[in-house]
């Protein structure tokens, strides 16, 4: 229930797309990557803290607590992170 209530917040859609676009931008994915790609998230979004980590995890593993988001996403790869994010926006933010 509460993965839901984050994943259905309005700013959600905008906070995963972008987070896809610049996860593929990168040319190097690995931890400092994510966590710098999260930054400029933040920074282009205003959205921080647990309205932007939140979002991001849930749509990633689907839960709310767990290890770390950024080293998650660089044992996934774009590839996996990118296909679980697309599958929580297709199935989950839309309003």
């Amino acid at each position: 229930d509460e993965a839901r209530e984050i994943i259905e917040m309005a700013h959600v859609p905008e906070v995963l797309q972008l987070f896809i676009d610049k996860m593929m931008a990168l040319e190097t994915l690995n931890a400092e990557s994510v966590k710098a790609v999260l930054k400029d998230i933040q920074k282009e979004t205003g959205h921080k803290g647990k309205n932007l980590f939140m979002p991001v995890r849930v749509g990633i593993t689907g839960q709310v607590h767990g290890p770390d988001i950024a080293v998650v996403t660089e044992i996934l790869g774009k590839a996996l992170t990118k296909e679980r994010i697309e599958f929580c926006i297709k199935h989950h933010c839309v309003k």
